[in-house]
């Protein structure tokens, strides 16, 4: 929740209040951190729920939700200072579905997602993003149970093709990143957590279909699974396996300005 990209000066989230229903658009400041202190007069005493949450490429991928019940809340001043995203486990989801369109060339795509969350809850499977067809089939990010950590799955719908796993099992903050590379016909996972040495799984070439981009729980045909329970600070996704030397920029950033 804050401008990731130096060029952007447009809306970075839209929330709708719950007192009355008025929606607006908040915007970065100076220094690209969201306007906390206008976020707070604006919902006075009341709570606000996540409308869109806007795509800063230029590519309009943005992040949405029309049904009040499944919007996430905002929360302020939650992790360093900083306003998050909240999920409540049950039925919060923003959905990106031409993001998924842009992030998937071929039926085997590079892709690195990176993001910073915490979960509340370590009782069920939850995923916090995901690149689906269905419940087999595609890219997810799953954070984890009391026994999983954090997991980069890539999945066609025979079998878990390429598993990378990370980290703890418990509900901090944490940063996080996982790519998907490819090298003829293999597939290689990788992810880390907290800049740590990243995991990688390597695995044959299966052919995988997205046609659905998901925050805040997977998606399996017409159905939603594992919804996410916990905050989402922030969230990139690129279409292109980054280099390490991109992601340990990124991730330096990430590290410092949330305090993980």
């Amino acid at each position: 929740l804050r401008r990731l990209k130096g060029t952007y000066n447009s809306a970075i989230i839209k929330i709708i209040r719950a007192s009355d229903s008025v929606q607006k658009d908040f915007y970065p400041w100076h220094n690209g951190e969201l306007n906390g202190t206008e976020l707070a007069t604006f919902l006075l005493s009341t709570t606000g729920k996540v409308v869109t949450w806007y795509d800063q490429s230029g590519n309009a991928n943005d992040a949405t939700q029309a049904t009040d019940a499944s919007r996430p809340a905002i929360t302020l001043a939650a992790k360093n200072s900083q306003p998050v995203l909240t999920f409540d486990g049950t039925d919060d989801w923003l959905g990106a579905d031409s993001l998924a369109a842009d992030m998937v060339a071929s039926n085997t795509p590079e892709v690195t997602m990176l993001g910073v969350m915490a979960r509340t809850s370590t009782a069920a499977a939850r995923d916090s993003f995901s690149l689906a067809r269905n419940a087999t089939n595609g890219i997810m990010v799953m954070n984890g149970t009391s026994t999983t950590t954090d997991r980069m799955l890539y999945r066609d719908n025979a079998s878990v093709l390429a598993s990378a796993s990370v980290g703890s099992t418990d509900t901090n903050y944490h940063a996080w990143y996982g790519r998907t590379t490819f090298s003829g016909t293999t597939v290689t996972a990788s992810m880390s957590e907290d800049n740590a040495t990243p995991v990688t799984t390597n695995a044959v070439v299966g052919v995988i279909t997205i046609n659905n981009a998901t925050i805040g729980c997977r998606y399996s045909n017409t159905v939603r699974i594992n919804y996410w329970i916990g905050t989402i600070c922030e969230l990139a996704a690129f279409n292109r396996a980054l280099s390490a030397a991109e992601i340990n920029v990124i991730d330096a950033d990430i590290l410092d300005f949330w305090a993980v």
